[in-house]
């Protein structure tokens, strides 16, 4: 035995109680991270099912903003066609009116430059107002998937805390809101 040895010897038979707690601190520290690392194995498979439900999510929610603004724009075209329906009525109306006298003929043919007129400016809002309504139902969209992206970043995180590895990359919601 080397002086190093007799050093260890000495230091041992001085000491013996903090050479076994030295010693109970090594196994216990390997102990612990035995422990940790089976924990991580029992949460992986928890993270990833979390991290399924969360992104499942998606398709259902834009689905049912697809719904809501073809509905809109349905509503728009119909608005749109009872109005084309209405204007051609009075322009029937007028048309007929033109011609009958002198007078009427001037007054049928600025009815029908007014209803034209009206026509177009009645179109061009409800267009307006329609896609304001899909525009606003696209936004709201964007911002559920933005919230949605959030939770699964915070899991992602949270786990990442625990030292559980999450395979999340997060992609743009831009794209997927325009339905």
């Amino acid at each position: 035995m080397g002086k190093i040895g007799q050093a260890i010897g000495a230091s041992m038979g001085a000491n013996p109680i903090g050479w076994v707690m030295g010693g109970l601190a090594v196994v216990n520290y390997f102990s612990a991270r035995r422990q940790k690392r089976k924990m991580q194995e029992k949460m992986t498979p928890i993270a990833a099912e979390q991290l399924k439900q969360i992104t499942g999510e998606r398709p259902s929610i834009i689905s049912e903003y697809k719904q809501s603004a073809d509905t809109a724009r349905t509503v728009g075209d119909v608005a749109m066609q009872q109005m084309f329906l209405s204007r051609e009525a009075r322009m029937k109306t007028a048309v007929s009116a033109s011609g009958t006298t002198g007078l009427v003929h001037g007054s049928g043919n600025l009815a029908a430059g007014n209803l034209l007129d009206a026509f177009n400016l009645s179109m061009q809002t409800q267009s307006q107002q329609t896609g304001q309504q899909v525009t606003g139902i696209q936004n709201r969209l964007a911002g559920e998937l933005r919230a949605l992206q959030s939770s699964a970043l915070d899991l992602k995180s949270m786990y990442a805390q625990q030292g559980v590895k999450v395979d999340y990359t997060p992609s743009s919601v831009d794209p997927l809101k325009y339905v």
